[in-house]
């Protein structure tokens, strides 16, 4: 009976150390993850002030790019300084747009 609980016990060892090994794969990846997702939302926001900017120059705003500014903002807004670019685009949208960029 001793030993059937020594080779339990050891199994057991066993699989605590792999348990450890995909904990901290999962705190690995989790740690990737949250790094990806902070280059892809400053991605996002870029991209959305751009097309601010370009807008601004011209003094309005195109369709298209429009368009554009409100799909990337669904993606991921969470900003408030993009909530503002995003309420001066659709001011500046709601004055009038051109038809071609």
């Amino acid at each position: 009976l001793d030993e059937h609980f020594v080779d339990a016990d050891n199994k057991f060892g066993k699989i605590e150390k792999a348990l450890d090994a995909q904990t901290e794969n999962i705190e690995s990846l989790t740690q990737w993850n949250k790094k990806e997702d902070s280059i892809t939302l400053s991605l996002l926001h870029d991209a959305i002030v751009q097309i601010y900017q370009d807008a601004k120059e011209k003094g309005s705003i195109s369709e298209v790019s429009y368009y554009r500014a409100c799909e990337l903002y669904k993606q991921n807004g969470n900003s408030k300084y993009i909530d503002s670019i995003m309420t001066a685009l659709t001011e500046m949208h709601g004055k009038g747009m051109v038809t071609d960029e």
